[in-house]
């Protein structure tokens, strides 16, 4: 007869919501280490069926993102435990100093070399550490601190891990790629999962590669030097999966949806479900097989199948009776209408992992089916959504955020909502440190991403709208391109002042969308009005080129104050005055250019083939961090009062290559109406064979 898993012990190891957790032994002992939100690593001591906070550190300046332990190796000989963050640091902790009771340590050594999010850290077999993050880049760096970059991603770069035959690095490419040493890409796997690859574990003992994806599948690879090919995929959840872990046939996967499936890793089933009362990130195993798993409330508890080491029988029922009563939101259930449920679950399939909802007088009951425990109840389904009300205005959600001294303040928001934009307005309204703001956004990312509005990804995008006396048209298409890089934006800054934006990436989309979303909000902040570009560019860069190593965009924003025309650009999206004879408002930054050339030569750089050290064709742009000590960020500037019957056309450089000035403004001067002015410019330039992604904006005037 199988025994259940059951309740064993449990913590409230942390205020903030735990990330990242990991165990290690030191003396004998077996110790766990969680990363919380909140920037600190807490330590708990492993006494059987007890759990013993030993202390809280504050080990980086940002949230910790992941955690790892070295057992003793020739390069550790008493073994060492590595942190990463948000601040992108990596940290290494001596084992004796975390399992003391002293609060006041120091990290042995530290290492810069990412410029984002450090996602992941793992240290070879040669002692080496290898290194994912944000920054798009897979690093090794060895004892002595030499770092070498071994692979750039075009987007960012989530899990990494070695396997016989090099590195893999995996993200939200959903690209799987294996590299050697040198940097050789030696196989790729494109379309690995249909979004964001989470985690990538590799099995020594069957060459076997497994990935998780927030797509909700778990699938496993076989690798060898020159292929990886899929083997099998399992459907784990309709919710997003953040965590797993494998222990000889078993894998415990968990996330959203506040279970843990526990996969028979031989016959490829769930055969079991851990329900708990909020989001899963971590689980580990402990020294004696228990299972511990942290959660966003910030509790860790352990599980084991262990009659000795179980809670108390009471504790059990509570726990429970705690899980059933959990209000959850699962997108996939929403549409679920009430009266159309069972009453019981006599006529569902038991299907172990499958996510049921029934009918439980008013509510709406969510259960599940397990080999061990049969049905379990998981929680009831907030099937009708309730509005936060703040200040008059109603919201989708709000949630506490710590802003520090053990304060918290509530973060209001709705689902649209840009996460930027409600992190400035919640840093400004409750008078915080700027600094917070990254920090708060995250937040709203990690916790809410799987509600948020997406952008478009779809081949065609339009829309059309009236800014006081201005009418315009939108019109973008991927084109012959894999993915679309550019973003744009249209606002009312305040009355009489309208602004409009067109941005077109490089390297990736990062960099052009993050401006999309920021530069409105900088604009409505500071008002658009002379020269005022040239002094928030460069402020704009100081953050960008720090967050964007290997990706960019250009920039040009035009504004229409009083009835008169304002532009600043940077790069080669152009923007043209539709007059009889077209007037350019913009200037095209090319690295091929003598004064552009000059530039870059006087910072020390140099111009190859027309490119900025032979890669960056553009001399301006926002972004670019590993080129920024090159890329010019002061914008070019011009102005001109509008006259009866002006139009304006803006467009990324796709429609240029194919269109001259006069062709673009004859099909604007010539149209009824500015929407159907830019699918006009977009089309003709994809008919005549452009290449890259195609953005349009046409602005008619109230003369018209």
């Amino acid at each position: 007869m199988e025994v259940k898993v059951a309740l064993s012990s449990e913590i409230h190891a942390t205020d903030a919501s735990v990330r990242c957790m990991k165990t290690f032994t030191y003396s004998g002992v077996g110790y766990l280490a969680v990363g919380d939100y909140n920037d600190f690593l807490t330590i708990i001591k492993c006494n059987q069926a007890e759990l013993v906070k030993v202390k809280s550190l504050k080990a980086h300046s940002l949230s910790l993102s992941s955690v790892y332990w070295q057992e003793p190796s020739n390069t550790y000989p008493e073994g060492v435990f590595l942190t990463s963050g948000f601040d992108g640091l990596i940290k290494f902790w001596a084992l004796s100093d975390l399992a003391s009771d002293q609060n006041d340590i120091n990290p042995i050594r530290t290492l810069n070399i990412h410029h984002s999010t450090v996602s992941c850290t793992y240290i070879t077999d040669s002692g080496k550490v290898l290194s994912s993050s944000w920054d798009k880049t897979l690093k090794l760096t060895s004892s002595d601190g030499t770092t070498v970059t071994i692979y750039h991603e075009n987007d960012q770069i989530v899990c990494a891990t070695q396997t016989d035959f090099g590195y893999i690095a995996c993200g939200k490419s959903c690209t799987i790629t294996l590299v050697d040493d040198n940097g050789n890409i030696l196989c790729k796997v494109e379309h690995a999962h249909k979004i964001n690859i989470r985690q990538v574990r590799y099995y020594k003992q069957t060459k076997s590669l497994y990935t998780i994806g927030d797509d909700g599948f778990l699938t496993e690879w076989i690798v060898n030097s020159s292929e990886i090919k899929k083997k099998r995929t399992l459907k784990i959840s309709n919710e997003y999966i953040y965590h797993f872990n494998m222990k000889q046939n078993q894998i415990v996967i968990g996330g959203e949806d506040h279970c843990v499936f526990i996969v028979d890793k031989m016959h490829w089933v769930i055969r079991d479900v851990i329900a708990l009362q909020s989001t899963i990130w971590a689980q580990v195993y402990l020294p004696n097989q228990d299972l511990a798993i942290a959660t966003e409330d910030g509790y860790v508890r352990t599980f084991t199948h262990n009659i000795t080491r179980r809670a108390p029988q009471e504790r059990q029922k509570q726990f429970a009776e705690e899980v059933a009563n959990t209000v959850l939101w699962i997108p996939s259930l929403q549409s679920t209408k009430i009266n159309s449920l069972p009453e019981n679950t006599n006529a569902l399939e038991a299907v172990p992992g499958t996510l049921y909802a029934i009918k439980d007088k008013n509510d709406i009951r969510i259960v599940t089916y397990s080999k061990s425990q049969k049905w379990i109840r998981i929680g009831k389904l907030r099937h009708q959504r309730t509005k936060l009300t703040y200040k008059d205005k109603q919201y989708d959600v709000g949630f506490d955020f710590d802003i520090g001294n053990g304060k918290q303040k509530t973060i209001y928001l709705n689902y649209n909502d840009s996460p930027f934009v409600v992190a400035s307005s919640f840093v400004i309204e409750h008078k915080l440190d700027p600094s917070l703001i990254p920090r708060v956004e995250a937040a709203i990312i990690q916790n809410y991403e799987p509600l948020l509005t997406r952008k478009l990804t779809n081949d065609h995008q339009e829309k059309s709208g009236i800014l006081g006396p201005l009418s315009y048209g939108v019109a973008a298409m991927c084109g012959r391109r894999d993915t679309m890089e550019d973003a744009h934006f249209c606002l009312e800054e305040a009355p009489n002042v309208y602004c409009f934006g067109i941005f077109d990436g490089h390297g990736g989309n990062g960099a052009s969308n993050y401006c999309s979303e920021r530069l409105p909000y900088t604009i409505r902040s500071n008002r658009c009005q002379g020269n005022f570009y040239k002094v928030m560019f460069p402020l704009v860069q100081n953050v960008m080129a720090k967050q964007f190593y290997t990706c960019g965009t250009t920039v040009l924003v035009s504004s229409f104050v009083n009835g008169i025309l304002s532009v600043a650009n940077l790069g080669d999206t152009r923007c043209v005055l539709c007059r009889q004879t077209p007037q350019r408002m913009s200037v095209d930054h090319r690295a091929s250019l003598p004064e552009e050339t000059k530039y870059v030569e006087e910072k020390g750089g140099k111009v190859i083939n027309g490119r900025i050290m032979g890669s960056l064709q553009v001399s301006r742009a926002l972004g670019d961090g590993l080129f920024k000590d090159y890329v010019n960020t002061e914008p070019s500037y011009m102005e001109e009062r509008l006259v009866p019957g002006d139009r304006v056309i803006m467009a990324c450089d796709g429609i240029w290559d194919v269109l001259s000035d006069e062709e673009a403004s004859e099909i604007v001067r010539n149209s009824d109406s500015p929407l159907k002015a830019a699918k006009q410019v977009r089309d003709e330039a994809f008919n005549r064979g452009s290449n890259d992604n195609l953005s349009v904006i046409v602005i008619f005037t109230k003369h018209d």
